[in-house]
């Protein structure tokens, strides 16, 4: 039986997420770079801003954690990345 894989990253172009579906899949990290943005405030708060989600299985449910600006991105795959928001989302202009 192959692995599931450690992560999956998802360029938000429309509000499209598959919680359920990456969880039962056992995908450690799930990452939503939502640039534009076009997700629900729950993803890129109010008022709506460019935000990179960061969902962390713990467990058998993800944990939600944003960045947004000049905040370092924490990852639990990525333990030594020293990238902020703002680098990520510099590059989809």
């Amino acid at each position: 039986m192959a692995l599931p894989p450690r992560i999956y990253c998802q360029v938000a172009s429309v509000p499209f997420v598959l919680f359920g579906d990456y969880e039962e899949m056992g995908i450690k990290e799930y990452w939503i770079v939502d640039y534009q943005p076009f997700g629900a405030g729950k993803f890129v708060g109010e008022p709506k801003q460019p935000t990179i989600s960061v969902c962390s299985l713990i467990g058998d449910e993800y944990e939600i954690n944003q960045f947004r600006d000049n905040e370092p991105i924490i990852s639990q795959i990525f333990p030594e990345l020293k990238l902020t928001a703002h680098q990520i989302l510099l590059t989809a202009d």
